[in-house]
C-alpha cells in the first residue's frame, strides 16, 4: 500500500506540484473510520469544503492534488476508493448530510502524472453531476495538457460514487487497461502511450473554471497499491 507514507501529507500548506491548488491540514484525515457501502474499516478522507482558500491565489480551490513522493514506472495500480460523495457522519463529526447532498461541481480523479520533459498522464475522473459516468484519458506531448489527448466517456451501470470500488490502471510499454472491480472498461488502441515515470495523484476539486465553491464533498480512500511489471 502506498498510503499514507508515500504521499505528501505531512507539510502545511501542501502546495501541489505544477498546480495552483493546495491542501490545508483539515483537508486530509489519515487512519480514520470510513462509512458507506463496501467500506473498509479505516482509511483516508480527502475533503473539499466551502471555506476560503489560504493558498495565496484567487481561485476557489480548497483541495487539489494529493500527489505521490515517488516516480513510478510501468505497473499495475489499484485504488480502493469511494469517489466524490457527500460528507457523512463519522467519528470525526465532519458533517451530517443527506447522502445525495454533494457539491454538484465536485470532481474526483485518480491519476498518474508528470510534466518534466513532456506531459505524460493517465487519469480516470468522476463528476458528481454525472454520477453514472467515468472520464478515462491519457495525455502525451508538449505543453501543460500535452498536444495529444485521448479521452473516453464511459457509461457505468449505476452511480459509481455510491459505494467503494476497486479501480485499476494497468500501464505497460504497449498497453493501458482501465478496470473497475476487475472488469475492463477501456483498453485504448493508440501507437503512442505515456512512457515517462510518473507520480500518483488523488484529486478532489471543483471542476468549473474559474473554480468556484458550490458545496462540500469528500473522497474516501481505503488503499492505493502499486505492483511493478517488467
Amino acid at each position: 500500500s502506498l498510503l499514507p507514507q508515500h504521499f505528501y501529507i505531512d507539510e502545511r500548506p501542501l502546495y501541489t506540484y505544477n498546480s495552483v491548488s493546495c491542501i490545508r491540514k483539515d483537508h486530509v484525515h489519515v487512519g480514520v473510520p470510513l462509512v458507506g457501502p463496501k467500506s473498509p474499516p479505516r482509511g483516508t478522507l480527502l475533503v473539499m469544503d466551502s471555506r476560503s482558500p489560504d493558498c495565496n491565489h484567487k481561485a476557489q480551490i480548497s483541495t487539489g492534488h494529493l500527489h505521490g513522493r515517488d516516480l513510478l514506472h510501468y505497473g499495475h495500480f489499484t485504488f480502493k476508493m469511494r469517489l466524490a460523495h457527500a460528507m457523512e457522519d463519522t467519528q470525526l463529526r465532519l458533517m451530517r448530510a443527506d447522502p445525495e447532498d454533494v457539491a454538484p461541481n465536485a470532481m474526483s480523479c485518480f491519476a498518474l502524472y508528470t510534466n518534466t520533459t513532456e506531459h505524460n498522464e493517465i487519469a480516470a475522473c468522476f463528476r458528481a453531476s454525472q454520477p453514472d459516468h467515468l472520464s478515462l484519458s491519457f495525455f502525451v506531448g508538449k505543453g501543460v495538457d500535452g498536444d495529444k489527448i485521448h479521452l473516453k466517456r464511459q457509461t457505468m451501470p449505476k452511480n459509481v460514487s455510491a459505494e467503494f470500488h476497486d479501480f485499476s490502471i494497468l500501464w505497460e510499454q504497449d498497453k493501458i487497461v482501465f478496470a473497475v472491480d476487475d472488469e475492463t472498461i477501456w483498453t485504448p488502441d493508440y501507437p503512442t502511450l505515456p512512457w515517462e515515470p510518473m507520480t500518483l495523484r488523488l484529486i478532489l476539486r471543483p471542476f468549473n473554471s474559474p473554480s468556484k465553491y458550490e458545496g462540500k464533498a469528500q473522497v474516501a480512500i481505503g488503499s492505493v497499491k502499486y505492483r511493478p511489471v517488467e
